[in-house]
């Protein structure tokens, strides 16, 4: 015998329902971060994994200034731990926020979600263009 298809558990007959509606629960722990940059891989088990991050410059961990009649002067950058630029090197740091592990089939759909919303806002400035003209 061949089980009918389920939704949530509950046999569903052909034509039964004529709609599905999906409804979202966050997580208490659920908070958006920002992300400016992200790196993937492929695992050996053809998965994508992508981990998003912010990327920014280095905060010092130290400064020094000079000290004028008892008051805080300018920076000695010079004495600054890490150097701001160090032999021609300039440091930057990139804080790993999250991550998503995807399938190829749910990395399609992301791909195509991103899609629409790349397109819709490149048509919300095309036509914000066209109206200040």
């Amino acid at each position: 015998m061949v089980d009918k298809p389920k939704v949530a558990n509950v046999p569903i007959t052909a034509n039964q329902f004529k709609k599905l509606k999906a409804k979202y629960l966050k997580d208490e722990s659920y908070y958006p971060s920002y992300a400016n940059g992200a790196i993937a891989s492929i695992s050996g088990k053809a998965e994508i994994t992508i981990h998003f991050y912010c990327e920014s410059a280095e905060i010092p961990a130290t400064q020094v200034f000079e000290l004028i009649e008892g008051k805080m002067g300018r920076e000695l950058l010079n004495e600054r731990m890490p150097k701001p630029f160090d032999n021609g090197t300039i440091s930057i740091v990139r804080k790993v926020t999250s991550g998503v592990i995807l399938s190829l089939q749910e990395a399609k759909q992301i791909h195509k979600i991103l899609g629409e919303q790349i397109a819709l806002i490149q048509n919300n400035l095309e036509a914000q263009k066209d109206i200040t003209k």
